[in-house]
C-alpha cells in the first residue's frame, strides 16, 4: 500500500484488496492450470477484451513475487482514514481479507457490497 511507505494522503479506499499475499495459488488455480505452470513455467490464466483476444499470462516468478508482498498495515499513522470496500460473493479475493485488514488499521471502515463479485458485478 501506497500509505505504508508515504504519509502524504488523507485518504485510502481499498477495492477487494487482498491482505495475505503468502498463500499457496493452489485454491486459486485449476488443476490444469498449476501443471502447466510446472511443466511450462507459465499459463493462460484467463482472456479478456472485446473479443477475448487478449491473454492473462501467469509466469511462476510473479506467483513467487507476488507471494512476498506484505501490507504494513503498522506503518500507516491513524491520521490516513481508510475505506476497505469489498463484494460479499467475490470468488477472486475472500471476504474475510478485508476484515483482515480491518482489524489491523484502527482507522478504517469496511463497506461490503451485498453480493457483489470481485469486480463489482452480481
Amino acid at each position: 500500500m501506497f500509505a505504508s511507505r508515504y504519509f502524504d494522503v488523507p485518504l485510502i479506499i481499498d477495492l477487494s484488496g487482498r491482505f495475505d499475499h503468502s498463500g499457496s495459488p493452489e485454491g486459486r488455480f485449476t488443476h490444469e492450470q498449476l501443471e502447466e505452470l510446472k511443466d511450462k513455467g507459465q499459463f493462460v490464466w484467463m482472456r479478456y477484451g472485446q473479443n477475448k483476444e487478449k491473454e492473462y499470462i501467469i509466469t511462476q516468478q510473479e506467483i513467487e513475487e507476488r507471494s512476498k508482498i506484505r501490507v504494513e498495515t503498522e506503518k500507516i499513522p491513524d491520521s490516513i482514514q481508510i475505506l476497505i470496500v469489498h463484494g460479499s460473493a467475490d470468488d477472486v479475493v475472500p471476504v474475510g481479507e478485508a476484515y483482515e485488514y480491518s482489524k489491523r488499521l484502527p482507522s478504517s471502515k469496511v463497506m461490503i457490497g451485498d453480493g457483489a463479485r470481485h469486480t463489482f458485478s452480481s
